[in-house]
């Protein structure tokens, strides 16, 4: 049966550095995912990330991602889509970003199977706005439309849906 994604997901965004505040090199307990650090199926952290300082950290606590969220790119590079992998549980998300979250009628990872399927990518793009700076509005991702098999047929196709790790 054919769905949107605004009745399968919540969507959450992530957050901009405040005003002044640069990123870190040095490594901190809050490293921060960018695109340029999404990784084709999981992304976990290596030496490319930059960490927010620990005293910024308290500003930007609301928009973290856990282990096993979903991450799509939504601004610039749009479309990169990822799991995001035990290393970064608790990580910051940048503002490019959005942060996918199943209700019980679709799991995570054919959620991430079908965004990532040459037709995902093609509704990813439908809903892109903009020339100068492209943008997939959150708006736009809700109205993004997928075929919704039964959980049990889910579990199926992520079964057997071989991926790299």
């Amino acid at each position: 049966m054919k769905k949107i994604l605004s009745d399968l997901i919540e969507i959450k965004g992530g957050k901009r550095m405040p005003k002044g505040v640069m990123l870190e090199s040095t490594p901190t307990n809050h490293p921060y995912i960018t695109v340029k650090n999404m990784a084709p199926y999981k992304t976990e952290l290596d030496g490319t990330f930059e960490y927010v300082p620990n005293d910024v950290f308290p500003t930007i606590k609301n928009y973290v991602v856990k282990s096993g969220d979903i991450i799509l790119s939504i601004v610039g590079t749009i479309g990169r889509v990822s799991v995001v992998g035990e290393t970064l549980d608790k990580a910051s998300l940048t503002e490019n970003c959005a942060k996918l979250i199943p209700n019980n009628l679709i799991l995570p990872l054919y959620l991430f199977y079908f965004l990532t399927s040459p037709f995902g990518q093609t509704e990813i793009i439908k809903g892109v706005v903009g020339s100068t700076q492209p943008k997939l509005p959150f708006y736009n991702i809700g109205r993004i439309e997928i075929d919704l098999p039964t959980l049990t047929l889910q579990q199926h196709i992520v079964g057997a849906t071989s991926s790299p790790q």
